[in-house]
């Protein structure tokens, strides 16, 4: 996609997710989880792994 004023990237870190965090996610133009975020992401936003179970998707 072409670079616009408004493209934007998200980090998710081993933080607390903010309640607007699946605005940020869905708008984003990169997504990237580093230092246990991507379990931040799957336990404060599971609807983005329908169908997968938690213990599973962490093993991978």
């Amino acid at each position: 996609p072409a670079a616009s004023a408004d493209a934007y990237a998200v980090v998710v870190l081993n933080q607390r997710l903010p309640r607007f965090a699946p605005l940020l996610w869905d708008r984003a133009q990169v997504r990237v989880c580093a230092d246990g975020g991507a379990n931040r992401v799957f336990d404060g936003m599971p609807e983005l792994l329908p169908g997968h179970a938690r213990d599973d998707v962490r093993s991978r």
